[in-house]
């Protein structure tokens, strides 16, 4: 989508288990400048992790196996692709 989401935050989201969309102005302001991560890369990152959330990865319709679980249907583990945040090192952003 070339826009974004009511909670500016947001630059991804998964609609129930049928299709995910990422927030393509949310991105573009955030990526590609001086000192700010490649778009493709950050586009590649949110797609893999809102497919994650598509398949399930964390706690939405079946039993987590460990207990990992935070903020949501996110990970707790900073190095996990269910992990909430993306970090560039955009350090305006």
């Amino acid at each position: 989508m070339d826009g974004k989401f009511e909670d500016e935050s947001v630059i991804g989201v998964a609609c129930q288990n049928l299709s995910t969309s990422l927030m393509g102005g949310m991105i573009a302001e955030n990526t590609g400048g001086l000192n700010q991560a490649f778009r493709s890369s950050i586009k590649a990152t949110v797609l893999t992790h809102e497919l994650g959330h598509l398949l399930d990865l964390v706690n939405i319709t079946t039993p987590m196996m460990n207990e990992h679980q935070a903020n949501g249907n996110h990970c707790d583990d900073s190095d996990c692709l269910m992990n909430s945040a993306v970090e560039t090192t955009d350090l305006a952003s």
